[in-house]
């Protein structure tokens, strides 16, 4: 979806500057080198440019993490969002090839990252072709979401939750006993979220928390939450003497 896309700046590789993004990728005597690895054999500096993903094309090649793209088409590379990427034959992630025949239809459905504590851009998020559902996180290889039906599929819009018509995914399983109807996140940067008879961390149960009780404490590092008389580290009970040391620490 072009929406995903239109933010994503084209850098040109220059000469190379520690800890910069728009520098990833970098000339040395006339070749484009990516980090600290050799020159990349083939690129092409006049044409060459990059995403702050990774990402990047000449005239001829698609590349990344400075290797290049079996049978890529250069000339017609393009991102769909921070994570996802194309060239109108292949679809490609941070982890790996996509395997999908239907790259036509091909579309993402959140924006291809999350944000990290520290601000750093982690690419992760879903992605149809029509026929399936899948999910690129931080565990590997691109997935498909087994079960997960295309037709009615959102996502949540941090990367790492979605929900169909009948069930509500974290990442690429589903959250089980979770109500796609009435299940929602208490905020997109903790991992707390809820129906109306569940919560929820991460992708597993609190089971005895009251979901209409729970509150969250988003600036807590670990994540914290409390009900009228339970405290909790992530999911984990605590004493009422930890959680206001960990609450105040900060």
């Amino acid at each position: 979806m072009a929406e995903h896309a239109q933010d994503l700046q084209e850098f040109r590789p220059r000469t190379y500057q520690s800890n910069s993004v728009s520098t990833q990728y970098w000339l040395q005597n006339g070749k484009v080198r990516h980090a600290s690895s050799p020159p990349i054999r083939g690129a092409d500096p006049d044409t060459f440019v990059f995403y702050e993903s990774g990402f990047a094309k000449d005239a001829n090649w698609a590349y990344a993490y400075g290797r290049r793209l079996s049978k890529s088409n250069g000339a017609t590379f393009r991102p769909l969002n921070y994570c996802y990427y194309t060239d109108g034959e292949q679809v490609w992630t941070i982890g790996g090839i996509v395997r999908t025949t239907r790259c036509a239809s091909f579309r993402v459905l959140d924006r291809g990252y999350a944000l990290m504590g520290s601000g750093r851009k982690s690419g992760q998020g879903y992605a149809t072709d029509g026929e399936h559902v899948f999910y690129e996180g931080t565990e590997g290889k691109p997935s498909v979401l087994r079960g997960a039906d295309p037709k009615t599929f959102v996502s949540a819009g941090d990367c790492k939750y979605g929900r169909d018509a009948t069930k509500v995914y974290c990442r690429k399983a589903a959250l089980k006993k979770a109500d796609p109807k009435t299940w929602h996140q208490l905020d997109e940067f903790s991992c707390y979220s809820r129906d109306k008879d569940r919560a929820f961390y991460d992708n597993r149960e609190m089971r005895g928390v009251n979901p209409d009780q729970l509150q969250i404490y988003v600036d807590g590092v670990p994540p914290l939450a409390r009900t009228m008389d339970k405290w909790f580290r992530c999911d984990l009970e605590i004493t009422w003497e930890e959680f206001d040391r960990l609450r105040n620490s900060g």
